[in-house]
């Protein structure tokens, strides 16, 4: 094998290799795309529950006074 078949094997092992890569990248962008579409969704879901909880025991999120009872009490 003379020297331009070698590089000419070399660049078409590359190119098929660059190819491979290529498509792994998609794949990994649409995964990063959905797995911030879903990120989103659970913020809004964490939010809206954050929200709905405050309005049950009327605070703004902070701890009950230590020296209130529970409920059940």
């Amino acid at each position: 094998m003379d020297v331009p078949a070698k590089d000419a094997e070399r660049l078409r092992e590359l190119e098929i290799k660059i190819t491979f890569l290529e498509d792994d990248l998609a794949k990994l962008n649409q995964v990063v795309i959905e797995q911030g579409a879903l990120l989103e969704k659970m913020r809004k879901a964490f939010l809206s529950l954050k929200e709905k909880t405050e309005n049950l025991s009327g605070t703004n999120g902070d701890s009950m006074p230590a020296d209130e009872k529970p409920p059940h009490w």
